[in-house]
């Protein structure tokens, strides 16, 4: 597993570490792969602007928002926006960071408030028959870290710009392999917050990704019990 230059809790080490083991097993079953451009549209820059604590505007959301795969709104700023309907955020859009230590970063909206996204942010929607939760789980794996890192431009400020982003090959699977893939990371993220649901089956080809993450798990809270 590749090493990331930014913190991650131990529910999204797990997230990651689930993901890697079914991408990992998609690419070695020979499954076709494309560049994210086949999956996806709407590549979109964020807005410029200065952050403010006062409510000017409509809530403005930065990199440093992107907390654990989802946003704690009370704590997002606004700014001044007199026309936001260019930048406002949608259910199902996926946002990356495109710029410093937590380049490639991503998050996938969920229900948003009247919210704009900032400058340093990547907008992309997935295209008709891709279900998002299925990109954002690709998103999550070494699969994708591993081209990100190759994808950095400079040393000093690394980032990816919209053209490389949408270079980024993918897995592409039918319908129901994507929502069996987005219900099982579902239940894994649900696990490690004390749920106690047992893993779905996955189809064909993964039928071992459930054996492989649980005993990751076992692992993974042994490591925990020893801290």
């Amino acid at each position: 597993m590749i090493k990331l230059s930014f913190h991650q809790t131990s529910s999204e080490r797990m997230i990651r570490a689930a993901s890697t083991v079914i991408f990992d097993s998609l690419a070695s079953s020979g499954c076709r792969v494309a560049p994210l451009s086949e999956l996806a549209s709407n590549v979109q820059y964020g807005y410029t602007e200065s952050a403010s604590l006062s409510d000017v505007g409509p809530k403005f959301v930065r990199i440093t928002d992107l907390k654990a795969g989802h946003i704690v709104w009370e704590t997002v700023p606004h700014c001044k926006c007199p026309n936001p309907e260019k930048y406002l955020l949608q259910t199902n859009d996926l946002l990356f960071a495109r710029t410093g230590a937590t380049t490639g970063k991503t998050l996938l909206v969920k229900n948003p408030p009247m919210a704009v996204f900032a400058s340093y942010l990547i907008r992309v929607s997935p295209k008709v028959g891709i279900m998002p939760e299925y990109l954002y789980a690709f998103f999550q794996s070494d699969s994708y870290w591993v081209q990100i890192v190759e994808n950095k431009e400079g040393s000093a400020q690394p980032n990816v710009n919209g053209r490389k982003l949408l270079s980024v090959n993918v897995p592409i699977v039918e319908q129901q392999i994507q929502q069996g893939i987005a219900e099982f990371l579902r239940i894994v993220q649900a696990r490690q917050k004390g749920d106690h649901k047992p893993l779905p089956a996955l189809p064909m080809p993964l039928q071992k990704v459930g054996r492989i993450v649980s005993l990751i798990e076992k692992a993974d809270r042994a490591s925990q019990l020893q801290l």
